[in-house]
């Protein structure tokens, strides 16, 4: 007869665990069927905890495999792929244990931990996709109000009531500069295509609407090193009707008055109409 020591306690944790070697196995299997209460005990409590932990994660369908092979192991004289060689789960003897038998309880426990293992993985898949989906979602919004915004300054070139306003260098102005404006009094939007705008040092060239009350400063033209710019402008007619544009040679950062240049107006160009 096989006395109970603390160790076989020890050695029951350590079997819902699948950790015992094959000649822990032995002793345990052959402690258990001395039917000792201590031994019987602490492996229904770990077989409750086990219960716990499962049905303390959120619950999802096993795969179809999964379950095939869960029903399958908890079957009356079936075989489970934990008994085959080498394995660490002890096949304990099959006897009457109050309602049902240590084998099948340890199977059922099995079962448990096997479905609280895939259900986890499941919900951690599940909750990644999720978050997936919001960002591509939010990456498609902002894609699709780029592209609205896009469209929008597109019409500007092609709506029925767009304007196009050719600048012309003035006696003052290089004769290399080059500027188009279309300009859609509909939206109050407008495109400007300059070439020539490499400012000389220290100077900026500053774009004008000319209304009735005046000329109003629509910002300073910066070029790339090559002369060229591509500016969109809105709210033009924010001081009444424009009647012309206008550029301004300045000194660095504009005029420092936006209804009037401070340098040479050296381009100029009238709205037909």
């Amino acid at each position: 007869m096989s006395r109970h020591r603390d160790e076989h306690l020890d050695l029951c944790a350590a079997h819902m665990l699948g950790t015992l070697s094959e000649a822990e196995r032995r002793e345990l299997e052959s402690h258990l069927a001395t039917r000792c209460e201590p031994c019987e005990a602490e492996l229904r409590a770990l077989t409750a905890g086990a219960a716990v932990l499962a049905m303390s994660v959120p619950q999802h369908r096993a795969p179809a495999g999964a379950r095939a092979r869960v029903l399958a192991a908890i079957e009356p004289g079936g075989t489970s792929s934990t008994q085959e060689s080498g394995s660490n789960v002890i096949p304990l003897p099959r006897r009457a244990w109050r309602g049902g038998t240590i084998g099948t309880l340890l199977a059922a426990a099995a079962a448990v931990i096997v479905a609280a293992v895939v259900g986890v993985t499941t919900w951690r898949r599940a909750d990644e996709l999720s978050r997936e989906l919001v960002a591509a979602r939010e990456r498609a919004t902002e894609l699709q109000r780029n592209l609205d915004e896009e469209r929008a300054w597109a019409s500007v070139l092609t709506a029925p009531s767009s304007r196009t306003v050719t600048l012309a260098p003035t006696p003052e102005g290089a004769a290399t500069l080059s500027a188009e404006l279309h300009y859609d009094p509909t939206s109050d939007r407008a495109v400007l295509v300059a070439q020539g705008f490499a400012a000389p040092s220290a100077r900026d060239y500053e774009l004008w609407a000319i209304t009735a009350a005046g000329p109003t400063s629509l910002g300073v033209v910066h070029a790339d090193a090559k002369g060229r710019a591509l500016v969109r402008l809105d709210r033009i007619a924010r001081d009444g009707a424009v009647a012309a544009f206008a550029v301004s040679l300045e000194a660095s950062g504009g005029s420092p008055d936006h209804h009037k240049p401070a340098g040479p107006v050296v381009m100029l160009g009238k709205l037909a109409g």
